[in-house]
């Protein structure tokens, strides 16, 4: 199924395997559906909440994602790539393998969460918190006291 140049404002307990939707706007509430190995490409999901659903193997190219919610969302082996994620919500959700390049996480939240084996590479990182903490204040002290070892 493919899915262009369309506006969708509710979405719900659809079973589309390998989705294609292109160059729209969904500002929508998407439940109890099932998109695996789907692709969105240049598509402002700005706003939607995604809640109970299965995405895993999903494609993000190119999009908006500012502000979207997704609760309860089996989301394993994500691709993000240039994605605006800012104030973007993940409740209860399971991001397992994810990759995010090119992606704005600016202001997003995540609590609760297993980020065993998590790498951040080339990120800016000015105001990021670890409970509580300034991780750019506590880079810079380990390594003005760890010099050498």
């Amino acid at each position: 199924m493919e899915i262009k140049n369309e506006k969708l404002r509710q979405i719900s307990e659809c079973y589309s395997d390998n989705l294609h939707i292109e160059k729209s706007k969904l500002s929508c509430n998407v439940e109890f559906t099932t998109m695996e190995d789907s692709v969105f490409n240049e598509v402002n999901l700005s706003g939607s909440f995604f809640q109970r659903g299965e995405m895993r193997g999903a494609e993000f190219e190119q999009m908006g994602m500012s502000n979207c919610i997704f609760r309860s969302t089996n989301m394993t082996r994500p691709d993000f790539n240039n994605v605006g994620m800012s104030g973007a919500m993940f409740r209860k959700s399971d991001m397992d393998r994810s990759d995010f390049e090119n992606v704005g996480l600016i202001n997003t939240i995540m609590s609760n969460c297993d980020l065993t084996g998590l790498k951040i590479l080339n990120c800016k990182i000015s105001d990021m918190t670890i409970d509580g903490y300034n991780v750019q204040e506590l880079l810079e002290f380990y390594k003005n006291n760890h010099k050498g070892e």
